[in-house]
């Protein structure tokens, strides 16, 4: 089976919008994959927005291997109704899911961001491997915060 998941960003004129007005029976064309985040052991996955995507299908094929039990989940997005597949990750990760909203917030939600000190506050082991998607800044930041608390550079695992 093939899915695609496609957050639309109204602010943003590109591809996405143009998919989201696509209509059944359209044809699109797709290239070869690029940009991938490869799976390299037990860890603590960090994703902002859009970018829990490629984290969807790791997930997805560790909880069916029965093989999700020692990984984690901080996933931030602007407010809840931007959290993608939110019941989906409540089921398989229960109390490993930490969600987080910037900018609105309910009783679901973090009303924070992933920083350096809120990175300080939650993990507690940085000798362990950190999964990173989001926006290129979110990432950028990610990384350096991880790497200043003490976590090695190879353990750090995003799109290059």
């Amino acid at each position: 089976m093939l899915e695609f998941i496609i957050k639309g960003y109204p602010e943003h004129h590109g591809m996405t919008e143009q998919l989201h007005r696509l209509v059944p029976g359209e044809r699109l064309l797709i290239s070869d994959p690029f940009g991938t985040i490869n799976y390299r052991g037990p860890g603590t996955f960090i994703a902002a927005g859009a970018g829990i995507t490629p984290f969807l299908a790791i997930i997805r094929r560790l909880a069916r291997d029965g093989e999700l039990g020692s990984h984690r989940l901080l996933y931030s997005n602007k407010g809840p109704a931007d959290i993608i597949n939110a019941q989906e990750l409540r089921h398989y990760l229960g109390p490993d899911l930490r969600l987080l909203c910037t900018r609105e917030s309910d009783c679901h939600c973090e009303a924070q961001r992933i920083d350096k000190r809120y990175l300080q506050a939650t993990i507690g082991d940085l000798a362990q491997r950190f999964y990173i998607c989001g926006p290129p800044p979110f990432v950028k930041a990610i990384n350096t915060a991880l790497i200043e608390l003490g976590a090695e550079p190879d353990a750090l695992v995003f799109e290059r």
